[in-house]
């Protein structure tokens, strides 16, 4: 994962914290891209190597991708990889904004620039799982320039109470469209009706499993059980030690008391106050290797992306509800 943030802008408030310049009003992708500071192009250069007595050597089978603004090469890719600019990658959803289904809320890139995303709030379809606790549908648009990516849409809802972002997984890749960058990429890139028809149909997927979770009364043991199986797999095995994952447990645990949100009536003691006990420890409180900058890219694309995935996935078959299995084996 990319070691910094970049550049970041955004409308209204943002999820996190306080990176970023603030859109002040509805912009087209290209206008929040210059807004953002992410407006520039890429282009593929031939790579040499340098032999340890000087001589070059052509890599005839790689190619860099060379930043053009300020020459950084963000990554070494095939010669059959297709660059996609970023005017290119997020333009095409300017017809939605236009017609005011969606609006860009914020814009950013990770690292030097691998990695670009924009975060749609998709208009008119607010719910809620309990009086005063209001889920807002967002779509992350997002694509990389060093071949670890294809351009993806991901539906991402976020709970307006904490500005808490939820990972639902409700299959293999459905949560989700992917354009691989190979061929004429432009060309496969979908229309924003077809993105915001797959969002819609999230959305009637996932209000009654997060309602069934609000539903659910779960006992203390169970919670903390819960919680431990969500956090397991990404911190432990080396990546953390026993004591440090008792200490993230007891610190969700916690939450389900204390966190933001968990005063609404009916979340306390619930297999819902128990999933957002954990998005909150991961999107506010854990520490983030890289330090705050870091913790964008692990909310979007990393550890902190799997865990909240798992979570839901254990939440909704807490509540009664069949999630594919093969949901939790999505990174």
């Amino acid at each position: 994962m990319p070691a910094n943030v970049d550049s970041m802008a955004y409308a209204g408030q943002v999820p996190w914290h306080g990176f970023g310049t603030r859109l002040q009003k509805r912009m087209t992708s290209e206008e929040a891209l210059e807004k953002g500071g992410i407006n520039w192009s890429v282009e593929l250069q031939k790579v040499q190597a340098i032999s340890s007595d000087g001589a070059k050597i052509d890599c005839e089978d790689n190619r860099a991708v060379v930043r053009l603004d300020n020459r950084t090469v963000l990554g070494v890719v095939g010669t059959s990889y297709s660059p996609l600019q970023n005017k290119e990658a997020f333009g095409f959803f300017d017809s939605a904004i236009s017609e005011r289904k969606a609006i860009f809320e914020t814009v950013g890139a990770l690292g030097k620039g691998e990695r670009v995303w924009m975060l749609a709030k998709v208009e008119g379809s607010d719910f809620s799982v309990l009086p005063d606790d209001a889920i807002q549908p967002y779509l992350l648009l997002s694509h990389s320039h060093d071949g670890s990516s294809c351009v993806r849409a991901k539906f991402t809802p976020i709970r307006v109470v904490c500005q808490n972002t939820l990972r639902v997984a409700l299959g293999m890749g459905k949560d989700e469209i992917k354009i691989r960058h190979t061929g004429d990429v432009s060309s496969k890139i979908r229309s924003a009706g077809d993105i915001l028809r797959v969002a819609g149909a999230m959305i009637d997927e996932t209000k009654p499993i997060f309602m069934k979770m609000a539903q659910k009364q779960i006992k203390l043991n169970d919670a903390v059980l819960y919680i431990r199986k969500s956090l397991q797999p990404s911190f432990s095995e080396g990546k953390e030690t026993t004591a440090r994952l008792d200490t993230m447990v007891d610190s969700v645990a916690e939450l389900m008391e204390t966190g933001r949100g968990s005063d609404i009536r009916g979340v306390r003691g619930t297999a819902w106050g128990a999933y957002n006990a954990i998005t909150e420890f991961v999107d506010h409180k854990r520490k983030v290797r890289g330090g705050e900058e870091n913790r964008i890219g692990s909310i979007w694309f990393g550890q902190g992306s799997s865990v909240k995935q798992r979570a839901f996935v254990l939440g909704a078959r807490l509540a009664g509800i069949s999630v594919d299995e093969e949901a939790t084996l999505l990174n």
